[in-house]
């Protein structure tokens, strides 16, 4: 059998891996790190959801947004990284609680368009923060969360989300929120002419 690199992203049996997965659930708020201040240029809107028949409203709710960041030269592609991020808000970050809000937070404009997603949770599955570094490092690569965390997925969801947002914006990033939450921030840039 071939040795294993230690810091194999791919790899379960990693001690990389097996160190994140030790480690249980990482609540941000145990990290004194520069929080994610939405910026005064931003516009923000809080969006509330409930568990029943969300996603069809998350739908709903975006696509304004959407359709204003095509009509400034956004690629319609952002409609499905968007999504993505507010589906996972809400799932993963709030819990499917209805209590707790998302807020998005965007600035569009003829160069490109930003999308804060806030979810009010923070608390993080341990299989989550390799499977975003696997994302940076292997971009071209089809990942799917439950695939590589040897999990059974869930019916009602695939694991594509995180590969969706890596796939269609131009660059995703991951930061805490002022409040404690996660913050998804998806960069897209207009078409060129």
């Amino acid at each position: 059998m071939p040795p294993t690199d230690i810091f194999d992203l791919k790899d379960i049996s990693s001690v990389v891996r097996e160190v994140t997965r030790q480690s249980g659930p990482v609540s941000l708020e145990n990290f004194k790190v520069y929080p994610f201040a939405v910026p005064e240029d931003f516009e923000r809107v809080e969006l509330e959801f409930s568990p029943k028949d969300y996603r069809e409203k998350i739908k709903r709710d975006i696509k304004p947004f959407v359709d204003y960041a095509c009509f400034h030269g956004i690629p319609e592609n952002i409609y499905t990284a968007l999504y993505e991020a507010v589906l996972n808000a809400f799932e993963h970050g709030n819990g499917k609680d209805p209590h707790k809000k998302v807020t998005l937070a965007y600035k569009i404009s003829n160069e490109g368009a930003e999308f804060a997603v806030i979810d009010e949770g923070g608390l993080l599955d341990p299989e989550f923060m390799p499977f975003v570094l696997m994302h940076r490092a292997y971009p071209e690569g089809q990942h799917n969360f439950y695939e590589f965390s040897k999990r059974d997925k869930p019916e009602n969801n695939n694991g594509t989300g995180t590969l969706f947002m890596h796939l269609y914006a131009d660059l995703v990033s991951y930061y805490k929120s002022e409040n404690g939450g996660l913050v998804v921030l998806l960069r897209k840039n207009a078409k060129e002419e």
